[in-house]
């Protein structure tokens, strides 16, 4: 994926299950992502018009989740790594329990800044052994938390992250 120049801010969404969780992207999910340069999608779109819609928007970096199907694994990777501006990113869904889920998923990356994953739902924004560990949580679900959420990292001199509720 070539990327254009100067990517400052970045939405990041996870765990979409659309349309198992809810029918659509909710609305104030996709004016949240108007203002971005570039969505990281974590993972369990379900079907590929979820990946469609929100490149209408802006463009996306993605990896494939364990409850996507065969069409989508064949689009996208488990995991990936890009590089914006000076900041190196790994992207993957997760596995396994929820409990440990940050740890298991700092042991897949070596090098990078930051990791995005998701499938546990929960929001997490917390530094792991100076690697910045980000999951937006789920803007469609609800099972694990009692909010939708998605995410927005600010790559300036430092990589700001923040959960947006909605």
């Amino acid at each position: 994926m070539r990327l254009k120049k100067n990517i400052t801010r970045v939405g990041v969404i996870s765990d979409t299950h659309i349309p198992t969780h809810s029918p659509s992207l909710p609305r104030p999910l996709l004016d949240g992502l108007k203002t971005v340069d570039l969505i990281l999608h974590a993972g369990d779109f379900i079907t590929l018009n979820t990946l469609k819609e929100l490149e209408k928007i802006a463009p996306v970096c993605a990896v494939s989740g364990n409850m996507d199907g065969c069409e989508i694994k064949r689009t996208l990777p488990a995991k990936r790594e890009i590089k914006i501006s000076r900041f190196k990113i790994g992207i993957i869904h997760g596995y396994g329990r929820s409990s440990d889920l940050p740890l298991r998923m700092r042991k897949e990356f070596e090098g990078v800044d930051v990791i995005v994953f998701g499938h546990s739902h929960k929001p997490f924004n917390q530094i792991i052994n100076g690697i910045l560990m980000f999951n937006p949580g789920s803007p469609t679900d609800k099972i694990f938390t009692n909010t939708n959420f998605f995410g927005i990292l600010e790559l300036n001199k430092k990589i700001r992250a923040e959960h947006i509720e909605i």
